[in-house]
């Protein structure tokens, strides 16, 4: 089964200091532990990547191979050995596309109940604007259609729409700054839950098509 990991540039683990290889089996000592003692990979590179977002960008996705003892998560599961089989550079941009399509796919959910309030849209069409160009002056309206997009206070506005107005916020938000603070479309997933709809599907089928347009890691001796 193919499975995923995302890793930082160089080609080293997220948390620890593992280097690894294309094609070299690592492997743990020890009692396996959740996010304790073991090699972390996960079933889709959605969930692959928000196992590893926070205060860092993750750089590089590869697609590994595992064998031996394991334990699972809901989105993640821990293995006594593992290797990279292939890998690809991810890069901030990569990972604010993604932030965007998140944000386009619950927007419906927002106009719906506020359809005469297009800020979160043109919140999204300004990051969508960046992506395309991504200099100063596509940044700084970017950065101004955040500041005007609803900020989502559940006391005013009802919480599907507010989740899904703070999703296009961020995407916004995440131009104009060049980075991702938070995991990745996490606020779009949440308002679709709400709606009863789920998109991860869809986030893993953006991921799968970007991945296949992307920079090929190929280490010396391949």
């Amino acid at each position: 089964m193919t499975q995923y990991k995302f890793l930082l540039d160089g080609m080293i683990s997220r948390y620890g200091d593992l280097q690894w290889r294309i094609g070299e089996w690592q492997q743990v000592i020890g009692i396996l532990a959740m996010c304790g003692n073991g090699l972390h990979c996960s079933a889709t590179p959605y969930d692959a990547i928000c196992n590893v977002q926070g205060d860092v960008i993750a750089e590089v996705i590869a697609e590994v191979e595992t064998h031996g003892e394991h334990i699972d998560d809901d989105d993640k599961s821990c293995w006594r050995r593992m290797r990279l089989v292939r890998a690809w550079r991810w890069g901030k941009t990569d990972s604010i596309a993604l932030e965007t399509y998140a944000a386009e796919l619950v927007l419906p959910i927002w106009e719906q109940v506020y359809p005469d309030d297009l800020g979160p849209r043109l919140a999204i069409t300004a990051a969508r604007d960046w992506l395309d160009c991504p200099c100063d002056e596509h940044a700084e309206t970017a950065k101004k259609a955040a500041r005007a997009a609803p900020k989502g206070n559940v006391d005013t506005i009802p919480a599907i729409a507010s989740w899904a107005a703070v999703a296009a916020l961020h995407a916004a938000n995440s131009a104009y700054l060049g980075n991702i603070d938070t995991v990745i479309g996490r606020r779009a997933v949440q308002a679709a839950k709400m709606a009863s709809m789920d998109i991860q599907p869809n986030l893993n089928a953006w991921m799968l098509a970007r991945i296949s347009e992307l920079e090929e890691i190929k280490q010396e001796g391949e």
